[in-house]
């Protein structure tokens, strides 16, 4: 069986769900019926099903049929983000993010003041210093690339490579308020400051330094948020 296939039905369905052509707690459309308007077979389509049932988007209930699961079930970040991402509005939506982003920040931003090298405060710098081109020229977009990595760097530093895997799903969704806050003058100016006492804390080894000046930055960037 081709997975391309495969991969096709599985969004296919997916995008039913988000658009709410098949909301959540409903059942989806009889094998039969479901194959022949996505044009797959039925073997295609079973494997699609299985695919969103392990993510627990799908609840198979033998005798009575599959089933839209609770989104508040579902174990597959991508998934949930999308489908969150339609439902709520950006300024919530981006809060919620801001909420796990802080939680573990805060603490790579600890992690980081104890394990950094020089190495990773050079990595750090050279972000910083990108940020404040990027800004002097008006781009927007890079300034937004160059803050997202100026955190990858903290990330890296921290030594736990679990924390950036964890929050790469919520990259590309947290991307537009960052485009959004970072246009604001006002903001630039307070991201560039915390940003720096975050380096400079994390370059002193101390520990609760560096988490209270990530806690500050995360504490402004909510502000910043809220205004949007």
């Amino acid at each position: 069986m081709a997975t391309g296939l495969v991969d096709q039905a599985v969004n296919d369905i997916l995008e039913k769900i988000l658009d709410g052509v098949f909301p959540p707690l409903s059942s989806i459309p009889k094998e039969s019926e479901l194959a022949d308007s996505l044009g797959i077979s039925r073997l295609t389509l079973r494997e699609a099903v299985k695919i969103l049932r392990d993510r627990g988007v799908l609840k198979v209930m033998h005798g009575k049929g599959t089933f839209v699961a609770d989104p508040n079930t579902w174990n597959d970040m991508s998934t949930l983000l999308d489908f969150k991402s339609r439902r709520t509005n950006p300024r919530d939506f981006g809060l919620k993010l801001l909420e796990i982003r802080c939680l573990l920040e805060v603490g790579a931003a600890e992690l980081a003041a104890l394990n950094h090298t020089p190495e990773d405060l050079t990595a750090m710098t050279e972000k910083l210093d990108a940020y404040d081109q990027a800004i002097s020229e008006g781009d927007i977009l890079k300034a937004t690339k160059e803050d997202i990595e100026f955190h990858n760097a903290v990330f890296s530093a921290s030594k736990n490579p679990f924390i950036k895997v964890i929050l790469q799903p919520l990259e590309k969704a947290m991307t537009h308020n960052r485009i959004v806050t970072t246009k604001d003058a006002e903001t630039q100016a307070k991201a560039r400051m915390f940003h720096h006492k975050i380096r400079d804390s994390i370059a002193s080894g101390n520990p609760i330094l560096a988490k209270n000046a990530m806690l500050a930055h995360m504490e402004q960037t909510r502000d910043s948020l809220e205004k949007v």
